[in-house]
């Protein structure tokens, strides 16, 4: 996706947003997961023989023996320095409650930029002057992307009259919303999770589900699986009021593949719950034989 629009996190010339190809006055911004960029961190800097926890805690900790003397962490400073950042950098992009939200005053907005320009920074040592960077030039690549996007995509939202902007639903794909409308959503779910439902849908996949679970339990209960379940299935749920999902344009296709895919899913289960049935009548049978043997 990032090489189709020629997205790059090079340090002299950096790419990290372009307009969008359908809407003229918007504009696509491109972000890699933060916990697998700060992954890629870990593991680069344990092939270099140094592995660490990049926590708070462990900050503290660094610091702590520092002032106790301790032999091999005197000099340990920078790494303690290093860690507060990482931390801090996660914690700025992984915000999720409204409370919490980044306003244009908020502390996580200097963090991001702080960071980008530690990248920056490192970069540039490592080309001047050979130092070794903290991360591979891919992960960096994609730090400054990631990290130029973030921030402005907080400006860009706040100017646009946002309270607020909460990073860790940046990287949320919209079909993985939590925001039911409801809490009885969220309670019927849970009860329903046995039948394979999803457990955080968006509103329009919980009107979907919830309209063809019960007719196709029923089915399931009803009916002995063969070749053919799967096709009365679809006949028993000509009489349910399914709520399409998607746009205007997609919304039959989409409704139909995830129609096909929920019922694939049910099958499976129901295969599965089948099987474990047929299991346990044989091992009965087994033992019930061995018994008269005896």
């Amino acid at each position: 996706m990032w090489s189709c629009f020629v997205i790059k996190g090079k340090l002299h010339e950096p790419k990290h947003r372009v307009d969008h190809p359908c809407v003229p006055d918007q504009q696509l911004y491109f972000l890699c997961d933060v916990p697998h960029i700060i992954k890629c961190i870990r593991n680069h800097l344990m092939r270099h023989k140094y592995g660490m926890l990049f926590s708070r805690s462990t900050a503290i900790g660094l610091k702590v023996y520092q002032r106790l003397e301790e032999p091999d962490l005197k000099d340990c400073h920078g790494t303690a320095q290093f860690t507060l950042m990482v931390n801090n950098l996660f914690d700025a992009l992984n915000v999720k409650l409204p409370k919490s939200g980044i306003t244009s005053s908020s502390k996580e907005v200097e963090v991001i930029q702080e960071f980008l320009d530690a990248v920056n920074k490192t970069e540039e040592n490592h080309i001047t002057n050979g130092t070794v960077m903290f991360a591979s030039q891919v992960t960096m690549e994609s730090l400054r992307v990631t990290l130029a996007s973030v921030r402005d995509l907080i400006t860009d939202l706040l100017s646009k009259g946002a309270r607020y902007v909460l990073t860790g639903k940046l990287k949320q794909d919209p079909l993985e919303s939590e925001n039911a409308e409801c809490p009885e959503a969220f309670l019927t779910l849970e009860r329903e999770f046995k039948h394979g439902s999803l457990k955080l849908p968006s509103w329009e996949f919980f009107c979907m589900f919830r309209g063809i679970e019960a007719k196709i339990s029923d089915e399931l209960q009803k009916n002995r699986l063969c070749s053919e379940t799967f096709w009365s299935l679809l006949d028993a749920l000509e009489d349910c009021d399914i709520t399409s999902v998607g746009c205007s344009v997609h919304k039959v296709t989409t409704t139909a593949e995830l129609l096909h895919s929920y019922i694939v899913l049910r099958l499976h289960f129901a295969a599965r719950d089948t099987c474990k049935s047929f299991s346990s009548s044989e091992n009965v049978a087994s033992a019930r034989k061995k018994v008269k043997l005896m």
